[in-house]
């Protein structure tokens, strides 16, 4: 489970949430380091984005917070929760998505409340 909490810079609408990793090799005399942020050499794995079914809608200044829980699944792979909340309002958004999926389509599992 990965907590995150992000201060909107500007007022917009947020499709989805992107993800990379990273991954300490640890040696005797040397570590080395392999990335997948967007900002470093092109990997295999590239970035996950997880696109939502409904955007939300934010304002300069606020907070988006929540986790993503990554469970291994029975397809070799992971399945994800992304479930999120845009603090100081009743607007709630979680969604399910399957990572064995190249294109990482949604899972169901939605339950999105806005006022």
């Amino acid at each position: 489970s990965i907590a995150f909490s992000f201060k909107c810079e500007v007022t917009g609408i947020i499709h989805g949430i992107a993800g990379w990793f990273d991954v300490n090799f640890v040696g005797s005399t040397t570590v080395l380091t392999l990335t997948t942020a967007p900002s470093a050499e092109t990997t295999h794995w590239y970035q996950a984005r997880f696109l939502f079914t409904r955007p939300i809608a934010v304002n300069k200044g606020q907070i988006l917070s929540g986790h993503m829980q990554m469970v291994a699944n029975p397809e070799r792979s992971h399945t994800v929760t992304v479930d999120m909340e845009l603090e100081g309002t009743s607007i709630h958004h979680k969604q399910i998505f399957a990572m064995q999926d190249q294109q990482y389509w949604n899972l169901g599992g939605i339950t999105t409340s806005q006022v």
